[in-house]
């Protein structure tokens, strides 16, 4: 008889964020909101107005509830507050979905880019749902966006040598603490394209993997 070690690697499920209809940024309130910088010169107004014509911004796309507050000006609390609503919405939806509870997850790998926080936002999700004491952990925050392939190469590795295992792969970008409200193009830029939209790659989610060891 030989032994066949079979490999099962894929998305068990996911569950994705967006704040609700109530954070939908209209292409007319993109527009109101450029005025609001009083930094900006003629040159600086026109280049944005373009950028975001030219960008993926359409009535899909999501913004920070700060932006609808008029507060341009964010602190490392809103950053936290934000990462807390996806948390508190993803995460519980996947574990129903799936039917997992927090105390199995062996793994955990949190990638969530443009924010580096202490306590780190991977601790934040153990505290929430009590995952056990021996879960690993990984905590990808502030690395951008090339951390969302390390986190699928960690888990990976992970599973090469650890069967019957489930991994909790945790994503996004924290808008709050990075809106720019300066002249410089380039960082304006990078605020008008950076406002998550309805696609896969952009939003928040949460994933689970899993790897099942058979023998035949």
């Amino acid at each position: 008889m030989v032994n066949l070690e079979i490999l099962f690697f894929s998305v068990h499920c996911d569950s994705s964020f967006s704040g609700g209809d109530h954070r939908k940024l209209s292409t007319k309130f993109s527009g109101e909101i450029i005025p609001r910088n009083k930094q900006l010169g003629l040159h600086e107004y026109k280049f944005l107005l373009k950028t975001i014509v030219s960008s993926d911004i359409g009535e899909e796309t999501y913004v920070p509830q700060m932006v609808f507050d008029g507060r341009e000006s964010p602190t490392l609390s809103d950053g936290l507050l934000e990462m807390d609503e996806f948390f508190l919405d993803s995460i519980p939806a996947l574990l129903r979905r799936t039917a997992v509870p927090p105390s199995d997850i062996d793994l955990l790998v949190v990638n969530i880019s443009m924010l580096s926080s202490a306590p780190s936002p991977a601790a934040r999700i153990i505290n929430l749902y009590n995952l056990r004491h021996d879960v690993k952990v990984y905590n990808l925050a502030g690395m951008g966006c090339s951390a969302s392939t390390i986190a699928i190469n960690i888990i990976e590795n992970i599973f090469k040598m650890q069967a019957n295992s489930t991994a909790m792969v945790v994503t996004s970008k924290s808008l709050n603490p990075n809106w720019y409200m300066g002249n410089d193009t380039l960082k304006c830029s990078q605020t008008a394209s950076s406002a998550p939209a309805d696609a896969p790659s952009s939003s928040p989610t949460s994933r689970l993997y899993r790897k099942r060891r058979c023998s035949s």
